[in-house]
């Protein structure tokens, strides 16, 4: 029969003393790795804060952003941003015949007035307009004629390759007594002098 020699174990007083320092060792570098997970971990958070903020900032997608022009009482023109779901053109144009007024603004077109159909042609928009329009005109000075013309002009001229508006009521060029402008040519925006307050961007 072979001899099993059993390992003795060494239970004096410095051996037990050298067993409890490695487990203390063992205990205070686990606290050490925990603490460095938490401070990674608070890094983080702010940079995903920050991405989160500029994303609600950007425009929706399918989306448009228009600058849209509101007449004053003062005979002044103030932009505003405004969004859209539909192009860019028409969107701008269909905003300014419906939306609220700008903050101390007035409405934009006369009650009764729409917009038909806007479409670009190069960088020219081709605009149609109902009756009501021609009969918004006021027939006197081209001052009164120019602050009614300018809204639509200006706002279809902001929207991007725009440089002109060519102006019809029903598909034909409207013969509005009295009127400064020849609508059979494209209006600029510089053939209307107002001042304008541009929106912040």
């Amino acid at each position: 029969m072979v001899a099993v020699k059993t390992p003795r174990v060494d239970s004096s007083p410095s051996s037990r003393r050298t067993a409890a320092l490695a487990i203390a060792l063992v205990s205070v570098f686990g606290l050490a790795v925990g603490c460095g997970d938490d401070n990674s971990s608070s890094t983080t958070a702010p940079e995903t804060a920050q991405s989160a903020e500029t994303n609600a900032e950007t425009v929706p997608e399918g989306v448009n952003e228009v600058t849209v022009y509101y007449p004053t009482e003062e005979g002044t023109l103030v932009g505003e941003k405004r969004l859209t779901k539909l192009d860019p053109l028409f969107g701008a144009l269909a905003t300014l015949q419906s939306a609220p007024p700008a903050e101390g603004a007035l409405a934009p077109l006369a009650e009764g007035v729409q917009v038909l159909s806007a479409v670009p042609a190069g960088s020219i928009a081709l605009v149609d307009m109902n009756a009501a329009f021609a009969e918004s005109i006021p027939p006197g000075g081209s001052q009164a004629q120019t602050e009614a013309l300018a809204p639509l002009i200006y706002t279809a001229a902001a929207v991007d390759g725009i440089d002109s508006v060519s102006i019809t009521v029903n598909g034909k060029t409207p013969d509005i007594v009295g009127l400064a402008f020849d609508l059979t040519e494209p209006i600029t925006p510089e053939d209307l002098p107002i001042e304008v307050t541009e929106p912040t961007p």
